[in-house]
């Protein structure tokens, strides 16, 4: 860690999110989370603000006031009349304008955090680096006429192309069938307006792995922890519900037999996605016991109490909440 220094001290830090529609989930998670964030770095920062962005001149006036760092609690802004979707193409990616503004912040830049958006480009992106992923396709409704014309053959798994933290996930997710699978298309469809990932289902057992960076890159820290929820096998996929009501358990995995290709798979999706600072790589096992790339969480939920990024943190490490978003900051300062 950085030593805090009197010109460290004096660093004037905003932590940004905002209210619009459920943007602020696709990062941090609540205000509150935010708030907890900026209540851990007052111990050492004293000049720390929560600034929730409500409108196009809130993230004006943010540029105007130029901080030393922003601390990234969100991934994009969207300033519509008409309802939020995640298909908006009009998006303001946080860290790119922050670049164009000169403006240090904490996380990933804009081509690694899209890909932490798009799951289809964060796959392709592993199959171009030869890194296990599930083979997969993109689905829309009424696309394929029968069972024989899907790309990927039964089981499938079937989830939202944009949404995070399960949602969309549910016990219809798993598909042996084409009404089922026709079924489970249309209604993420309904609910959330935009296509369907599609993958060959792995029978595996689940890890989330948090990553932090180091002064060198090359070697960072990397924490995994194995997710299983009470009411399921250990090898099922853990949903929305299970995560939304958090019944899942998160248990050590340093004494796995499968230890070091989770580590070295999550470390290698993180740097092939251009991942920068910190972030949290998902992996599921096959029915072999071989890791597979999931996807990827740039800008994880940093609830106190219940998000996977500072439990693993905690777990791995025995770091506090504080000490690990210190790392944080730290390592944003390094650039």
């Amino acid at each position: 860690m950085i030593k805090k220094n009197k010109k460290n001290r004096d660093i004037r830090i905003e932590v940004v999110t905002t209210d619009i529609a459920d943007l602020a989930m696709m990062g941090f998670g609540s205000i509150e989370n935010c708030r907890s964030v900026g209540d851990a770095l007052r111990d050492c920062y004293p000049y720390v603000d929560l600034c929730v962005i409500h409108t196009a001149h809130d993230l004006e006036a943010l540029a105007a006031r130029r901080p030393d760092l922003v601390v990234a609690g969100i991934k994009y802004l969207i300033f519509t009349d008409g309802p939020v979707t995640k298909c908006e193409p009009e998006k303001i990616w946080l860290s790119e304008f922050l670049d164009n503004q000169g403006i240090r912040y904490t996380g990933s830049n804009r081509p690694a955090i899209e890909l932490d958006f798009n799951k289809k480009m964060a796959k392709e992106k592993m199959q171009a680096g030869h890194i296990g992923t599930a083979d997969f396709f993109i689905a829309e409704p009424g696309q394929y006429a029968d069972g024989a014309a899907l790309p990927v053959p039964f089981p499938l798994f079937i989830k939202p192309l944009y949404e995070s933290d399960s949602k969309g996930v549910d016990a219809d997710s798993i598909v042996t069938d084409f009404a089922g699978y026709q079924r489970k298309v249309d209604r993420l469809d309904a609910a959330f307006h935009q296509p369907a990932m599609v993958e060959a289902y792995l029978s595996g057992r689940e890890y989330t792995v948090a990553i932090l960076d180091s002064d060198t890159p090359e070697q960072p820290t990397v924490m995994p922890v194995e997710l299983v929820a009470d009411s399921f096998r250990r090898d099922a996929y853990i949903g929305y519900e299970t995560k939304k009501t958090n019944q899942e358990r998160l248990l050590p995995v340093d004494q796995d037999p499968s230890y070091a290709g989770i580590v070295d798979l999550a470390r290698t999706a993180f740097q092939v996605l251009g991942a920068r600072d910190f972030g949290r790589i998902d992996i599921k096992m096959d029915s072999q016991g071989r890791p597979h790339f999931l996807e990827a969480n740039l800008l994880p939920g940093m609830n106190r109490r219940h998000s996977y990024f500072p439990i693993a943190c905690a777990m791995n490490k025995n770091w506090t909440y504080e000490q690990v978003v210190h790392q944080m900051v730290d390592l944003a300062l390094l650039h």
